[in-house]
Parts: structure tokens; C-alpha cells; sequence
């Protein structure tokens, strides 16, 4: 709205910055101060702005941000750079945008995306997945699956431990590894990595 000339940093100075340089102290706020100091920057109807956001129930996150900031979400079948280190610091291995569930080396489900693959084959966290195509389960092996289920390729076949009971679980997945990426969009400014730039050296 004001063509680069005042960006969130002005928020934040004068939001952060009410009775001056001080010392370390507890300010409580309302949101009615936020959208005030919103407008002390440029008048528009931030109450409604951030109500829709806090409020909304849908299923997917705003997105309008990333857009406005010069990026599209979109998915390829390679993991990203944070993806790679999240797994690796989590032991945890991310198939959310694919068959929708996080697993761990010894095939532990620890979340399932709700509607997903996974949860409407009927896996769900704290079970356990025990084998894939008949191959002893490792992530790159069920990886390997969900690959060779692309387009019209075999539905992935799970054998799945849960409270002492076994269960084969097929899944109707055949869009390949996903994910997600921003991809940047050249007509618009590229104002996400201005946004990021560290205020000082």
C-alpha cells in the first residue's frame, strides 16, 4: 500500500518503541492496540485483516502473504533444504504432502494428516508400520512405494502393527513424492527476502 516506502519494521518501531528507550518491562497490549498501531502506519481495516486470519477455519493456511511477497506455493518431488534438516534433526521422516503422516526410522506413526491418504486408510498415530510391499520397512523403501505408485502404478501395500494386532492397508496414492517449495513469481516485487534481511550486520 505504500510502494516500499514503510514496511513491518515501522510497525514494530513504533509498536515496540511506545515510552521510548527503556529498560526491559512487561506491557501488556490489546488487539486493539496492534490494529492502532497498524494504522498509525497506514490506515486500512487491519481489524478485519487479522480477524479473518485468526478466525478462519479453513483448510488451507493464507497464502496471500507468500503472494504478496513475490512467491507461489507449489510442490516437487525433492525434498527442500529445510525439509532435508527438519528430518534430520526430528528422526522423523515427512510424507504429510503426499500420503499425509510423519514416521520415524522404526516405522512409528507419530501424526496423521486428518482426511489424508493415511488416516482414510485407517492408519492413525501410535501405530506402527511393519512392512511395505512385502519389503521389512525403512523410509527410503516406503519412499520407493509411493514413487512406484505414480500415475497408474501399484497401490502402495502396508502391513501395519497396532496394539498387537496386525492389518495390510493399500493406499489410493498415486501422485508421486510432494514437497512443498516456493517458487518465485518475477512480475512481483521480492519483498519475502526484503522482509528477511537481517536490521543489522
Amino acid at each position: 500500500m505504500t510502494n516500499g516506502k514503510k514496511t513491518i519494521d515501522d510497525f514494530v518501531a513504533k509498536f515496540h518503541g511506545l515510552g521510548g528507550d527503556t529498560a526491559p518491562k512487561v506491557v501488556p497490549y490489546t488487539f486493539d492496540d496492534v490494529v492502532a498501531g497498524l494504522n498509525s502506519v497506514v490506515a486500512n481495516d487491519w481489524a478485519t485483516f487479522l480477524r479473518t486470519r485468526l478466525d478462519s477455519n479453513s483448510y488451507h493456511a493464507p497464502l496471500g502473504g507468500l503472494e504478496n511477497g513475490g512467491y507461489k506455493l507449489t510442490y516437487t518431488d525433492k525434498p527442500n533444504a529445510w525439509s532435508t534438516l527438519e528430518d534430520q534433526q526430528s528422526e522423523s521422516f515427512n510424507f504429510w504432502y503426499s500420503i499425509g503422516l510423519h514416521a520415524n526410522k522404526a516405522g512409528n506413526v507419530s501424526d496423521v494428516l486428518k482426511g489424508g491418504v493415511a488416516d482414510k486408510s485407517g492408519i492413525g498415530p501410535g501405530m506402527k508400520i511393519v512392512a511395505v510391499n512385502g519389503r521389512a520397512y525403512t523410509p527410503d523403501v516406503l519412499k520407493a512405494a509411493i514413487h512406484d505408485a505414480k500415475d497408474s502404478g501399484p497401490a502402495a501395500e502396508l502391513i501395519t502393527l497396532n496394539t498387537g494386532y496386525y492389518k495390510v492397508v493399500k493406499l489410493d496414492y498415486h501422485e508421486g513424492e510432494r514437497y512443498p517449495t516456493l517458487e518465485r513469481v518475477p512480475s512481483v516485487p521480492d519483498r519475502l527476502n526484503d522482509i528477511l534481511k537481517p536490521a543489522t550486520k
